[in-house]
């Protein structure tokens, strides 16, 4: 049977649920309104503060995050210029970021024993060769060659140091006569490739 102070308890508890407070009230213990009311602040502090690093990741993953398409490179023109099968068509691609000097030029004046070199590396780099494209934001360029980043590996997101280990450009760079070359509006690496130009690129002119 339900006795009197059993009402009165169950009354206060409502009062408190719906943020009421008697001021006169001189219980020593806190009611259950009290604490569910610590708890739910609580609750709501947790959650904004978990919720505001499962952002924050999110948009670092999304910057850093690429979608790559799988080709394989039949076989180089020259340092910066391959042919791929890409969907059972062959096409050329330019790579994006870098420029070497001419080795297949129609004007032989142009063409160069660096360019030679620059063509030597990235054929061993490269041809025969499964790698992913990445494209920027202009897919191609005013000779109808496809413009794009070649990865050796199928990374799925991208920092300075994946960059320089996979990326066929900056591996070009590394290990050739190579500048750094930024056409707009494709930039998406462009201080990385200025960075290893400076590196590498001055220290082989010394």
């Amino acid at each position: 049977m339900t006795s009197e102070k059993d009402v009165l308890d169950a009354m206060l508890c409502q009062a408190y649920e719906l943020g009421f407070q008697d001021g006169q009230q001189k219980k020593k213990k806190f009611g259950c309104g009290t604490i569910f009311i610590i708890w739910l602040a609580g609750f709501v502090l947790i959650s904004s503060i978990v919720f505001w690093n499962l952002t924050q990741k999110q948009s670092r993953n999304a910057a850093n995050a690429i979608q790559l398409i799988e080709t394989k490179v039949l076989y180089v023109i020259d340092g910066d210029t391959i042919v791929v099968n890409y969907y059972g068509e062959d096409i050329k691609v330019r790579m994006i970021g870098i420029n070497t000097p001419e080795s297949v030029s129609e004007n032989e004046e142009e063409n160069c024993a660096e360019g030679e070199a620059a063509a030597a590396y990235t054929k061993s780099l490269l041809e025969g060769k499964t790698v992913w494209l990445e494209f920027d934001e202009e897919k191609e360029d005013v000779y109808g060659r496809t413009l794009a980043y070649v990865w050796l590996d199928q990374v799925t997101s991208v920092n300075y140091d994946t960059f320089i280990k996979s990326n066929a450009g900056a591996l070009i760079m590394e290990n050739t006569f190579c500048e750094a070359a930024y056409y707009e509006p494709n930039g998406k690496y462009r201080r990385w490739y200025e960075l290893l130009e400076k590196e590498y690129q001055i220290e082989r002119e010394e």
